[in-house]
């Protein structure tokens, strides 16, 4: 499948500020599942990019504003070729992504050890087949808790999303990571978007969507998204990995000046037909 995928961020400040800095992670991945054909970044004011790859792998772009302004604009424009995970390799080779599995074992920030996450994690532990096993831990916190944007905020943890039996894919994401690491398996946080034609009752079609990676030997990694309670294939378009949401934010920074800020996303994906996708 053949997704375009335009994001829009912009910052609105109510006075003049100054030296703004930012990372930004917005371009996509290129890994066994996926290809980007082509990625553009654009921001205004306009600015000298910086772009690396990440301790996780993810493309980020570093940058700094020093003239005055009170409208940051970050858009992000790219062509990406997903693959079903029945075509994708999914088994990575002995290297630093293995050796690395046990910073996916971790409890830490969001992620955060709870007495009903390990009750969960146990009441699954009868299923034999764990790609199975892990279709139903996703469909039960589909069913389970409600989907509430604004319940929540960016720094909730999972034990405040056990309180609310609410949220969104971000917390949806983190509880599922952490019930799969409550069951030794090492799960990671994917932040991207999805393509879903508008489809009724798709959540995540009109912002950044987010998702858990579990590793299963003998597959490799495999996505679940709990708030949709699909299984991850050619509709999902990767953009970054880490532990959790802390490691993947698509837009980090600071500036100097005394305005508030307002920020609007915008995001748009497409299938492109002109190339036979």
């Amino acid at each position: 499948m053949l997704l375009l995928v335009n994001h829009e961020t912009v910052f609105e400040y109510s006075d003049e500020i100054l030296n703004s800095i930012m990372e930004v992670r917005l371009r996509p991945l290129t890994d066994a599942r996926q290809a980007v054909r082509t990625s553009v970044l654009e921001v205004s004011p306009r600015v000298r990019l910086f772009p690396y790859h990440d301790y996780f792998g993810n493309a980020t772009d570093f940058f700094t504003v020093t003239r005055r302004h009170r409208r940051l604009a970050v858009v992000s424009r790219s062509l990406v070729e997903t693959a079903s995970a029945r075509q994708a390799t999914w088994e990575p080779a002995l290297g630093p992504e293995t050796a690395a599995l046990s910073e996916y074992l971790q409890f830490e920030g969001p992620v955060c050890r709870h007495p009903e996450v390990d009750a969960i994690a146990r009441r699954f532990a009868g299923e034999p087949d764990l790609p199975s096993r892990l279709s139903l831990v996703a469909h039960w916190i589909h069913e389970e808790f409600e989907y509430k944007p604004q319940a929540t905020a960016v720094d909730s943890t999972v034990a405040d999303v056990l309180t609310l039996r609410s949220g969104v894919c971000q917390d949806f994401a983190h509880l599922m990571i952490g019930i799969c690491r409550e069951m030794g398996l090492p799960a990671r946080y994917v932040s991207g978007y999805i393509f879903t034609n508008r489809a009724a009752g798709v959540r995540g079609h009109d912002a950044s969507h987010a998702w858990c990676q579990v590793y299963v030997p003998g597959h490799g990694w495999l996505g679940f998204d709990p708030t949709n309670d699909l299984t991850v294939d050619e509709r999902y378009v990767e953009v970054a990995i880490g532990r959790d949401y802390r490691d993947v934010a698509p837009t980090k920074g600071l500036y100097r000046g005394s305005a508030s800020e307002r920020m609007t996303v915008s995001v748009h994906t497409e299938l492109e037909r002109s190339a036979g996708a």
